[in-house]
């Protein structure tokens, strides 16, 4: 599965299920085991970065500092 520049900027949401299922190589049942692999080693994981939060006290000492 390689998506072109042109598949990742089309407007998936104005899509059918269908079509969209086509564009991705997928079924209404998901993917099975060896293509989660293969898609995983290609893409990496589907995960979104942690980021630090900060303290309420940090947030509340952050206000008295000048812009």
């Amino acid at each position: 599965m390689i998506l072109s520049l042109r598949d990742i900027q089309r407007s998936f949401w104005a899509l059918s299920s269908g079509e969209t299922l086509e564009l991705l190589e997928t079924n209404y049942k998901g993917l099975d085991e060896s293509e989660v692999k293969r898609r995983r080693a290609l893409f990496g994981r589907n995960a979104f970065e942690e980021k630090r939060r900060l303290s309420r006290l940090a947030i509340f000492l952050g206000q008295f500092k000048s812009p």
